[in-house]
C-alpha cells in the first residue's frame, strides 16, 4: 500500500522516496531484510501517505523530511502524531508487558516467565542456558522447514499482557537509538528465529550498522499517541 503510493500516486511520486522492498516468508510473516535507513523512510512514507507530519527530518526540527539516501544525522520529532520506530526504552516497556523484573513476559501464568521454550517463541534452542527449558532443540521444529529464514506467522504464540506478539524471537526489531555514543550503529532488540534464548531476553541489546540487511532483521511500527499516557 505505502510502496504503491510512492510509485503510483501523483503526490507520492513527487516526494522522491527510495523505498527498499523487504522480503517475507509468506502471508502474515514479518518483513525482513530491511536496514535501519529503510525502516525510518518507511515510517515517514506511511505518515505522509496518511497526511500526517512525518517524524523524521535531516539534521534538526527545521531540516528537510528524510525520504532518500542513507543519512545518519536524523532528527526524530516525538511530538508528531505519526509513525516511527520505537526508542529502546519504549520497546522494552512494551516487551515487559506490565511484568516486573522478569527475563521474559509470558502472559500465561502456566509459563515461568524466567524460562523460555519453543511453546513461547520462535528462536534457536540449545542447552547452554539453564533458563532454556525447551523439550525441542535447535531451530523451531514447526517453522524450520524448506529454505530459511525460519520465521513464523505473527500470532503463532501467545501475546503479552499489552496484547503484543513476538516481542521475543521471530525477527530482530530495529529501534531508533544509537547503540552507543561512538559510531553509527543502531540498536535492535528482541532476538530472532536464528538466535538463542540469551538474545531473546527483554533486557538484551544488540548492535548493527544501519546499512545492514539480514534475513532476521525487521521492525515494529510504533505511533505517537495523541493522548498522553497516565
Amino acid at each position: 500500500m505505502v510502496r504503491n503510493w510512492t510509485v503510483n500516486d501523483p503526490y507520492g511520486k513527487t516526494l522522491g522516496y527510495d523505498l527498499q522492498v523487504g522480503l517475507s516468508k509468506g502471508p502474515n510473516h514479518p518483513v525482513h531484510s530491511l536496514n535501519w535507513y529503510d525502516c525510518v523512510k518507511w515510517c515517514n512514507a506511511r505518515s505522509e501517505m496518511e497526511g500526517r507530519i512525518p517524524s523524521y527530518r535531516i539534521g534538526d526540527a527545521s531540516g528537510p523530511v528524510y525520504r532518500n539516501g542513507e543519512v545518519n544525522n536524523i532528527y526524530c520529532d516525538t511530538a508528531a502524531i505519526s509513525y516511527r520506530l520505537p526508542w529502546e526504552d519504549e520497546w522494552e516497556y512494551a516487551a515487559r508487558g506490565n511484568a516486573i523484573s522478569t527475563r521474559y513476559s509470558w502472559n500465561n501464568v502456566a509459563y515461568n516467565n524466567q524460562e523460555i521454550k519453543h511453546v513461547n517463541a520462535n528462536y534457536e534452542s540449545n542447552a547452554n542456558y539453564l533458563y532454556d527449558t525447551s523439550a525441542t532443540r535447535n531451530f523451531h521444529p514447526t517453522y524450520a522447514v524448506g529454505a530459511d529464514p525460519y520465521t513464523s506467522p505473527v500470532g503463532s504464540f501467545e501475546k503479552n499482557s499489552y496484547e503484543l506478539y513476538d516481542m521475543a524471537g521471530n525477527v530482530y526489531e530495529w529501534c531508533f537509538d544509537l547503540y552507543s555514543t561512538l559510531g553509527t550503529d543502531r540498536a535492535r532488540r528482541g532476538g530472532s528465529w536464528y538466535y538463542s534464548a540469551y538474545h531473546c531476553r527483554i533486557g538484551y541489546r544488540q548492535s548493527a550498522g544501519p546499512d545492514k540487511r539480514n534475513y532476521d532483521y525487521g521492525f515494529r511500527l510504533s505511533f505517537t499517541s495523541p493522548v498522553p499516557l497516565p
